[in-house]
């Protein structure tokens, strides 16, 4: 009798070697890879689940790390040494909670700000104005958070289950838009 076995899980690696000089290409290239949902694995080994996006994905940033002078591969994977899967995933699910947490924690501030705002009478159409873009930010930043979430993070959990939505509905009550129930 076979063991019931979690099917192989497969992953596309990229490994790089980042040029000195131009010195922003390290900073633009980080951005680039938090914005995928990229974790890394290892120092220069960054990994995402494989999928056509993904390779895709890892294929530009390789074109553009080698057009800068620096090395890079892209390679698909069905395990990496070092690491299980389960311990890949776990890191993929730390990096999307702490996103989470850093956007609730933005929010928390911008709401409190706005409720004192609206609290002193100190709420001006400029503020109001400047704290609409803030939360919009903020929206646009949360869906791109959930997107990267491949494997279901807890903080994703506590969004859907309404505590994010509640703290977004609440802010957006504040500051008077209409189309919050």
């Amino acid at each position: 009798m076979k063991a019931n076995r979690k099917p192989a899980r497969e992953w596309i690696l990229l490994v790089h070697q980042l040029p000195p000089k131009p010195t922003n290409l390290r900073v633009r290239i980080w951005r680039k890879l938090q914005k995928l949902g990229a974790v890394a694995i290892k120092n220069s080994v960054y990994v995402l689940p494989a999928t056509e996006q993904a390779h895709e994905d890892f294929q530009w940033l390789k074109q553009e790390i080698d057009s800068a002078g620096g090395e890079a591969a892209v390679f698909r994977a069905g395990s990496v040494e070092g690491a299980t899967d389960d311990e890949i995933i776990a890191t993929f699910r730390k990096a999307r909670d702490e996103e989470f947490a850093a956007v609730a924690a933005e929010f928390d501030g911008l709401t409190g700000a706005i409720r004192e705002q609206a609290r002193g009478k100190h709420l001006s159409a400029g503020r109001l104005s400047a704290q609409e873009t803030e939360i919009d930010k903020l929206h646009v930043e949360l869906e791109r958070i959930a997107v990267n979430d491949f494997f279901d993070a807890k903080g994703r959990a506590r969004r859907r289950d309404g505590e994010g939505c509640k703290r977004f509905a609440h802010s957006e009550r504040i500051i008077g838009r209409s189309n919050v129930p």
